[in-house]
């Protein structure tokens, strides 16, 4: 498992490869600004 932090909140992300862990933590980072629709992707999508 690879692990990724995020540097504005400090919440850490694991994924089994480091693409899926950065590719969680772009989600993430997206979500503070494009809201919902990001947020129920990120929630209901192939990572839940």
């Amino acid at each position: 498992m690879r692990k990724v932090r995020c540097k504005t909140c400090g919440r850490t992300f694991s994924a089994p490869t480091k693409e899926e862990a950065e590719a969680m933590l772009k989600r993430h980072r997206v979500q503070d600004i494009m809201g919902e629709a990001t947020l129920q992707r990120s929630r209901y999508g192939s990572d839940a």
